[in-house]
């Protein structure tokens, strides 16, 4: 399955607790940015006894939204902080996540977020630390203009 990557020059993203007020993702993404993956595909196509196809297509759109960070940057305080309240108060997989591409003219929306891991320092040997959050989206849906 393609995985769309994303720079900050040609993408927005912001994430809504509680469908509140939304923080800037952008801020100290490393090079690999933000990565879309979708737990599976569309669909699938199946063959009969008698060779005829037909196509069957799966109901889920749940998915990961994965952000990779300088370790510097605003957004692993956030994201940490935000873990830590949900798990205290329960109030995991509220939340919104979008993603704006503009030069494609997409539109991805993941709702239903919860945080599902914040890596520690990732040392790599040529482009430096970073850290890794990723989003576990309850459903995610694209629209392209």
């Amino acid at each position: 399955m393609n995985k769309p990557t994303y720079s900050i020059a040609r993408a927005s993203a912001a994430y809504a607790v509680f469908g509140g007020v939304s923080f800037d993702l952008k801020q100290g993404l490393t090079d690999n940015g933000i990565t879309i993956n979708l737990d599976e595909d569309f669909g699938e196509r199946n063959k009969a006894i008698d060779g005829s196809s037909i196509w069957s297509e799966y109901e889920t759109s749940a998915g990961t939204i994965v952000l990779e960070y300088l370790p510097s940057s605003p957004c692993v305080p956030f994201f940490i902080t935000l873990h830590a309240t949900q798990r205290g108060t329960g109030s995991t997989g509220s939340d919104t996540v979008t993603v704006i591409d503009r030069d494609m003219k997409f539109t991805y929306t993941g709702s239903q977020v919860a945080i599902q891991s914040i890596t520690g320092h990732n040392v790599k040997k040529s482009k430096g630390d970073s850290i890794v959050v990723t989003l576990n989206c309850g459903q995610i849906t694209s629209i392209g203009a």
